[in-house]
């Protein structure tokens, strides 16, 4: 596996974390605490889709407490690595064949689906960040220079 997707995997469950603890330290926020819970969610979904399960059961909009919330995103990142850890550069370019929640049937490459998992984590952290900003409280910062900033001083 290429380490650019490596990394990307770290760097997604760091900036996830990071997001976990700061939404506990805060009164309740459940628009943001929905934002968290889809995110694990659309993990759980494109993982298995990746493979090759039938993804139709799942929700992506789960009714999650921010605890069930945590839990699902750290769970579900936790899987989505390993199973970027596994990948080969071959398997990148592979399609995968999965439903859309719609039903409909598409072919996408790996690296696709993988590349998709991590910008729709960073918008979605993204829209965390301005419903705690707008709530009074101040975001933490999950940019990627900062993650690999932090790397590099624990090296």
């Amino acid at each position: 596996m290429p380490q650019t997707f490596i990394d990307g995997f770290r760097y997604d469950r760091w900036a996830d974390r990071r997001w976990c603890d700061r939404l506990r330290d805060l009164p309740s926020l459940p628009k943001a605490t929905s934002l968290l819970s889809h995110l694990g969610a659309t993990k759980q979904v494109w993982l298995g889709r990746l493979q090759g399960e039938d993804t139709g059961p799942l929700e992506i909009w789960p009714n999650d407490s921010l605890d069930e919330a945590v839990d699902r995103v750290t769970t579900a990142g936790a899987a989505m690595q390993e199973y970027v850890a596994a990948q080969s550069r071959v398997d990148l370019g592979r399609d995968a064949r999965y439903q859309n929640s719609s039903g409909v049937t598409f072919d996408t490459p790996v690296r696709d689906i993988l590349m998709h998992v991590l910008t729709h984590g960073h918008y979605h952290r993204g829209q965390i960040a301005q419903h705690v900003r707008a709530a009074g409280h101040d975001p933490v910062w999950t940019d990627y220079i900062a993650f690999s900033r932090q790397q590099k001083k624990a090296l």
